[in-house]
């Protein structure tokens, strides 16, 4: 796998995201972060059963006081990676700005991702 690109976590997106390239050459976004950020960032009409069954177990994660994650993921076309590829690339080398520029990146392809799953641990 090639890291292609990394969202850093932030308190306001309450998410990080990596970029990779897969050996196919497919391009995969994985999102990881807080149940609250991650069901709005969820594609709703992939699978309702699977969502409200993560719901459930965060649910009861959270009831034992566990920190939980939400995993979610999707495939990116080669538009949708060149498209972000080069915001990318001209929001990393921004002398002025570059925070707000990347912040607003990772909010454009973060969306309509799959859900995965969910984590929790003891914190």
């Amino acid at each position: 796998f090639n890291v292609l690109g990394l969202h850093e976590f932030d308190s306001d997106r309450k998410r990080m995201s990596v970029i990779l390239g897969y050996p196919d050459n497919s391009v995969k976004l994985f999102v990881k972060g807080a149940d609250t950020t991650m069901f709005n960032v969820i594609d709703k009409s992939y699978n309702m059963d699977l969502i409200k069954s993560t719901e459930t177990h965060l649910h009861a994660y959270s009831s034992l006081g566990l920190r939980t994650l939400v995993i979610g993921m999707k495939e990116l076309s080669t538009s949708e990676f060149e498209q972000w590829h080069a915001a990318y690339e001209a929001a990393s080398t921004a002398v002025f700005g570059r925070a707000a520029m990347l912040k607003k990146i990772s909010n454009n392809v973060e969306n309509n991702v799959c859900i995965l799953g969910a984590s929790a641990i003891e914190d």
